[in-house]
């Protein structure tokens, strides 16, 4: 099953990226947009600059393969925020005052029932205690395990309108779906939606992108008592269109959402970034420093490093349509590239 699953999403990978591939003798297109994503990616946020590459599968096929299966201590990041998963994908928790909110939900019921739960107990807490499941998109690596909380605990389940349809819609055996029972269709999340549970105010964005109804969230933590807030992506992995498809919403859209998502988090006064995939943004690093110092000041960048971080994935798009655009008029012209 598990192969079969790996096949698939890097076919899907390698299908939306392949518009992005060039030939070594030619000039890259999108080069002027990957230069200015290095100056603002300076060393502090290199690890994000794969998304600029021409063919970015690479890595993340390479985090799939070999990151599903490699398992993290359950770790707390901040006082009331923690990380369960693997170097591919995970979960966060986030501790209120009245339960538990999760963000994602494991890949896969069995990855919810033998690594997820079992990690809410390590840290000390009861699955019995999640209020919410935040499920950033419509992908199985994100909804995977959210049925097996609903039919355990009967723990609610949001996702957006459009991403509900969306897997609802698709093929069991698409790359987004991979034969994964679906997560019984629940909770709806809107944009600017505020979710409050005890003491703890999220505020949850549709920025769409990745899949049409990807949704982000501004996060407060508590860093050794002090309050920070957090600007945490839901999604990855840009698409291999400019125009929307029934399955993203091509780079144009995508642009458009982090651009904006960016702004939300800088009047948020967001001073860190997360998302599920922590290789996106450097994230493993990130979190074995906060392990070993027991404190989360790794993931602090500070509003001006979260601005470069959103601004970096702004280059790198706008390098891909490029790209994209590029190809597009070489193929109306004749003129073919080898792969």
């Amino acid at each position: 099953m598990q192969v079969r699953i790996l096949a698939g999403f890097a076919t899907a990978l390698a299908v939306g990226f392949s518009a992005w591939a060039h030939s070594p003798l030619e000039a890259p297109a999108g080069s002027d947009q990957v230069s200015a994503a290095e100056r603002l990616a300076r060393k502090d946020l290199a690890a994000a600059l794969f998304f600029c590459e021409a063919n970015p599968t690479a890595k993340v096929g390479a985090m799939l393969k070999q990151g599903l299966t490699t398992w993290i201590e359950p770790t707390r990041i901040f006082d009331n925020l923690s990380y369960i998963g693997n170097q591919f994908v995970g979960v966060f928790v986030l501790e209120t005052s009245d339960g538990l909110i999760l963000f994602d939900s494991g890949t896969s019921l069995d990855e919810a029932e033998n690594h997820i739960a079992p990690g809410l107990a390590k840290l000390g807490f009861d699955p019995k205690a999640i209020k919410y499941i935040v499920v950033t998109h419509g992908h199985w690596d994100h909804f995977g395990g959210a049925l097996w909380f609903q039919e355990h605990y009967k723990t609610p389940v949001g996702l957006s309108a459009i991403d509900w349809d969306m897997i609802a819609r698709l093929p069991k055996d698409s790359p987004e779906i991979a034969g994964h029972p679906l997560p019984h269709r629940d909770q709806i999340i809107t944009d600017g939606q505020v979710l409050q549970v005890g003491d703890t105010k999220v505020t949850l964005y549709i920025t769409p992108g990745h899949t049409p109804g990807t949704v982000s969230a501004i996060v407060p933590v508590k860093n050794k008592g002090e309050p920070h807030v957090i600007s945490l992506l839901g999604s990855t992995a840009f698409p291999g269109t400019i125009e929307p498809t029934d399955r993203t919403s091509g780079l144009e859209i995508y642009r458009a959402s982090i651009n904006r998502f960016n702004r939300l988090s800088q009047e948020a006064g967001a001073d860190g970034i997360l998302n599920t995939h922590l290789f996106s943004f450097g994230g493993l690093e990130r979190l074995d420093a906060a392990r070993a110092s027991g404190d989360g000041k790794p993931f602090l960048i500070g509003g001006e490093a979260v601005d470069r971080y959103y601004g970096l994935l702004d280059h790198c798009m706008l390098a891909a349509e490029e790209r994209i655009t590029a190809r597009a008029k070489d193929a109306a012209s004749g003129h073919t590239h080898e792969h």
